[in-house]
């Protein structure tokens, strides 16, 4: 048995629409609007009006009012501290500037 496919222009058309469609926004808003959103929740505004005024997922909102989701995102722990940061850029400045001594060097001295 032979099964032939055609594909026509309008299937590959709906097709790219659907796949547009299935492509979801993840953080379309800013913490500070979801800040001021979760104040207007909580001061006896509706978890509609807040949703159409800010642009913020109903869910989302739900979530956040309950505390199933946190309220702020949790954002990864940076390896170098703001100090080791500074004195890392003020090295490599350093060595860039010194062109006679080797990177070898200069980490011996450190």
């Amino acid at each position: 048995m032979v099964t032939c496919v055609v594909i026509t222009g309008s299937f590959l058309q709906k097709f790219r629409i659907w796949q547009k469609k299935r492509q979801k926004l993840y953080f379309r808003y800013s913490e500070e609007f979801m800040a001021k959103a979760i104040v207007e929740i909580r001061n006896s505004s509706s978890v509609k009006a807040a949703e159409q005024r800010y642009n913020i997922p109903r869910m989302t909102l739900e979530n956040k009012i309950s505390g199933k989701t946190p309220e702020n995102r949790k954002d990864p722990k940076t390896v170098l501290s703001e100090n080791e940061k500074q004195r890392l850029v003020n090295w490599i400045i350093e060595i860039s500037n010194n062109k006679k001594n080797s990177i070898r060097n200069s980490a011996e001295c450190a």
